[in-house]
């Protein structure tokens, strides 16, 4: 009888085979074996020297868009030293190459955003499209809409949509948390296409990541602020009352209303109102923010204190995706501004770009009248 102890996972398994079923033993050398090279220099001479396929520096150039497929699998050089090596040669032969990485997770349970961090890097993750429009179509009875409109929006982005009324603007934002139904296409969201059949039962759900700013304040006016403001998060997201309030206090100082907890709507003005309608969503630690046209509704003199907030938001790293004439804010604060005319994007750059070198005919014309 011999005794052998089997890897298993972290853990060994001990295995007893009699003499008469032993033909023999092979002993491996795989876990005291110490290659010549680091993990990343083996990684880096596999891609400077592929075998039987060209280098992937070379297959990148001239494509616009390159997708990297990968796994959540333990390997033997781990995701965090490989992934930022295969980019790095993916950038060798083209700088401006959009590049995402599909991740394939385990089938029992979704991987977490923390085991991804931990095992493709926090830098990588850091970078992640949050929200992703494909061939999105949307029509009212004859008209339509918006027509085959493809767009990311990455994780800490801040992008101004800015067009001309009757563009397709609101209906594009509202159509992102399905106020409105697309007629047609994919919205991916944290990774779940959110117009799937059978995903509608997971709307509200994705609506609490989701925050939603209108152009009027919708505030309910039989409710005071602090009751406005823990209504959603005591009943939908089950936090206790305390807990609540003290948050809303704390998001309520952070927009200078810390003085206004006992306050009725009808004794609000439309600025603070607005202000109010932000930290509403807030409340609910959404992953983005929709914001439709915020200050259309308001005075001139009470649209700047709610800009200082989105301005605040958008330093603190939240997503935000605005609807906006405000061309003053879309050029100084937005990190890309996107032009929607006729219900399709005409333009899509950074902002200071967009606004330097406009170069559709349509946008050269429309920021000569706005601006």
């Amino acid at each position: 009888m011999k005794e052998f102890l089997l890897p298993y996972g972290k853990e060994k398994l001990t295995a007893k085979i009699e003499d008469e079923h032993l033909a023999g033993v092979l002993l491996s050398e795989l876990h005291s074996y110490k290659a010549p090279k680091s993990g990343a220099e083996l990684v880096q001479d596999a891609l400077e020297h592929p075998i039987g396929t060209p280098r992937l520096c070379d297959m990148a150039v001239g494509k616009k868009k390159v997708v990297v497929i990968s796994s959540d699998h333990t390997r033997p050089v781990p995701s965090h030293i490989m992934m930022p090596l295969i980019l790095a040669e993916i950038r060798k032969g083209n700088p401006d190459a959009d590049i995402t990485i599909l991740i394939s997770t385990g089938l029992h349970r979704t991987t977490t955003k923390e085991e991804l961090a931990a095992k493709f890097g926090p830098e990588i993750m850091a970078n992640e499209k949050i929200l992703q429009v494909v061939d999105l179509c949307k029509s009212f009875h004859k008209l339509d809409v918006l027509k085959h409109i493809s767009v990311d929006f990455e994780k800490n982005e801040v992008v101004s949509i800015i067009g001309p009324s009757g563009g397709g603007k609101s209906t594009f934002l509202r159509c992102l948390n399905l106020l409105e139904t697309p007629t047609s296409g994919q919205i991916l969201f944290d990774g779940a296409d959110i117009c799937a059949k059978g995903q509608s039962k997971h709307i509200d759900q994705h609506r609490q990541k989701m925050g939603m700013v209108f152009q009027q304040f919708n505030l309910f006016n039989n409710m005071n602020v602090m009751h406005n403001l823990t209504a959603a998060p005591t009943r939908i997201k089950g936090m206790d009352k305390e807990q609540a309030e003290a948050k809303a206090l704390q998001l309520l100082g952070r927009v200078g209303l810390a003085d206004r907890a006992d306050a009725y709507p009808s004794q609000l003005s439309g600025g603070q109102k607005q202000r109010i309608a932000i930290v509403r969503s807030l409340m609910m630690d959404p992953e983005v923010m929709l914001f439709d046209e915020p200050t259309s509704a308001l005075d001139p003199e009470m649209i700047g204190e709610v800009l200082d907030v989105m301005k605040d938001l958008a330093e603190s790293g939240m997503t935000m995706i605005v609807v906006t004439h405000e061309m003053r804010f879309a050029r100084e604060v937005s990190s890309r501004t996107i032009f929607l005319d006729g219900g399709h994007i005409e333009e899509d750059k950074p902002s200071h770009e967009l606004f330097a070198h406009p170069e559709s005919p349509r946008l050269v014309s429309f920021l000569d009248k706005v601006l």
